[in-house]
């Protein structure tokens, strides 16, 4: 019974510290918030430019207007929080794409997608291996009426020359992989490398030892 009741009794205080923590978090976002004077850019799709500019300003924010007649989307987008002041660039209905979409450079994949389904544009995304900032624009460009994007996919692997490392000490084989970044995988507990994949004269990104 003791220890049933040591045990409710640390549950107990878990759930209390748990629930402390939430609230600790949600006061110190607030106030972090309150701090950077962020604001909220307003929703001014469908309004002229003149409209959308006195809603902006009304917002504390800096309008910028892109092209003439109807506003269809805004950069940074409805709803996002922004520092007081921060220039909002609304784009209506006559606007130059080319300058627009050279902006997506750098941001991520779906900011990317909402603002083009925002704003009506066709596109389509392109994937490479470039860096370890998944999700992010390398490049835009424009063929016709459409938008190609093409997207980092994560980080590109490292090719190497295999050579020969059987009947090599385990330890200083493992040692030389670590010194030149190759990712390995050991089999077996011995000390020898008795075979390895890939071959030696291969070219692979990454080594697996069987030793004996």
């Amino acid at each position: 019974m003791r220890i049933i009741k040591n045990i409710i009794i640390q549950l107990f205080y878990f759930t209390v510290g748990m629930i402390a923590g939430a609230f600790l978090f949600y006061f110190v976002m607030e106030y972090q918030h309150n701090k950077l004077n962020l604001v909220e850019v307003p929703k001014v799709v469908g309004l002229n430019s003149e409209e959308a500019a006195l809603v902006v300003k009304k917002a504390r924010l800096n309008p910028e207007i892109v092209g003439s007649g109807k506003v269809i989307g805004t950069y940074p987008r409805t709803g996002m929080k922004v520092l007081e002041g921060r220039r909002v660039e609304i784009y209506c209905f006559n606007f130059n794409v080319e300058r627009f979409i050279n902006r997506l450079v750098g941001v991520s994949k779906d900011f990317a997608e909402d603002v083009l389904k925002d704003l009506g544009l066709k596109y389509s995304f392109s994937y490479i291996a470039y860096s370890k900032d998944t999700g992010r624009i390398l490049s835009v460009y424009t063929r016709g009426d459409s938008v190609y994007l093409l997207v980092d996919k994560g980080e590109r692997k490292r090719y190497f020359m295999i050579t020969d490392f059987r009947g090599m000490d385990v330890e200083k084989a493992t040692e030389q992989f670590k010194s030149m970044g190759i990712p390995f995988q050991v089999i077996g507990n011995g000390k020898v490398v008795v075979d390895q994949s890939p071959p030696p004269g291969t070219v692979s990104d990454r080594m697996v030892l069987i030793t004996k």
